[in-house]
Parts: structure tokens; sequence; C-alpha cells
């Protein structure tokens, strides 16, 4: 039986440079709290980081984004619930234990 070699061929430049996908984890956190993917596009744009990785051309945001997920970054909306920022405020901690439940 014949194996389809389509697809195989291509190979994620992180996957072949596994010292990128290092330098790019520790570009990342060195940002801080919030990273985006247009934060690897500029990175990759230096041209230290062009010159030393072989890169001729800038990524594009999509790619970034699909590189993100495989260096195991995620991006959430924070979610405003119920008790956000005014269930340990000192008012209501007090009507909690004086009014609410004597």
């Amino acid at each position: 039986l014949q194996v389809n070699p389509f697809g195989t061929w291509a190979k994620s430049k992180l996957e072949t440079h596994p010292e990128l996908a290092e330098e790019l984890k520790e570009h990342l956190v060195s940002i801080g709290k919030y990273v985006q993917a247009r934060d690897i596009v500029n990175f990759l744009n230096w041209p230290d980081m062009q010159t030393k990785h072989n890169i001729s051309e800038s990524i594009h945001i999509s790619t970034a984004q699909h590189w993100m997920h495989a260096l195991k970054f995620r991006w959430v909306k924070n979610h405003k619930g119920q008790y956000v920022d005014g269930h340990e405020r000192a008012d209501v901690v007090q009507f909690r234990q004086e009014v609410f439940l004597p």
C-alpha cells in the first residue's frame, strides 16, 4: 500500500531550529504579561535576528499566531464575573458579617 507524502515535506521553522524557539520564548517572557503575535513579527524583523536565523522575509501575523500556540502561549479575555474586585472590600466584608449573616 502506497503512502501519500502530502504535507510531509513542509516543516515549521520552530521544529527544525529549536534555538529559534528558545529565543522566541525568552523574548516573549521578557515582554511581560501582555504579549501579542505582533511581538514575534517585530522580533524577527530585527536585522541581527534575520541574519542569525537565515530569515529573508518577514513572517505573517497568522504564522506568528501559530507559533505562539506551538510555544504554549495562550490568550484569553478577562471575564468580569459577579465577584470581580468587590467581595473582599472592607465595607462588603463588614456588611456580610454584621448585617447579612449576623
